[in-house]
């Protein structure tokens, strides 16, 4: 089975269309967050070199400290700090 390269271009443009015309995006962001949220867990199982067990309700790493302090960065104290971090 032959896969497809993906197209970069095509997606900078679907999302430089939506933010302009206020069109719909290809992929929705829940979408967007479940994917990347794997991307992040094993970036994370690989920096510590141990397996991970994750509760997908929660999302949050379980019974691991270290873990969960890699899922969340610190912010500087200014203007655009997110209030719920």
């Amino acid at each position: 089975m032959k896969t497809e390269a993906q197209n970069d271009s095509a997606h900078a443009a679907n999302l430089c269309d939506a933010v302009r015309n206020s069109t719909r995006l290809n992929a929705d962001a829940l979408t967007g967050h479940l994917s990347t949220s794997l991307c992040h867990l094993g970036n994370i199982a690989t920096r510590l070199g141990r397996s991970l067990r994750f509760n997908p309700q929660d999302e949050q790493i379980i019974g691991d400290e270290d873990a969960n302090s890699l899922v969340h960065r610190d912010y500087r104290d200014h203007w655009g700090t997110p209030k719920e971090v």
